[in-house]
């Protein structure tokens, strides 16, 4: 379990994800129409 544990971190290391899981976390980043972050202060 430890092994493929570290298989994995190695992998994930140095293999980029797809295009397309890629373009997907952006758009979940950055919902379209979404405009900019507004700065809310509580005083």
């Amino acid at each position: 379990m430890e092994r493929s544990f570290l298989v994995s971190i190695i992998v994930s290391r140095y293999t980029a994800p797809p295009f397309e899981v890629q373009e997907l976390t952006e758009s979940i980043r950055f919902p379209r129409g979404s405009g900019e972050a507004h700065d809310i202060r509580i005083h």
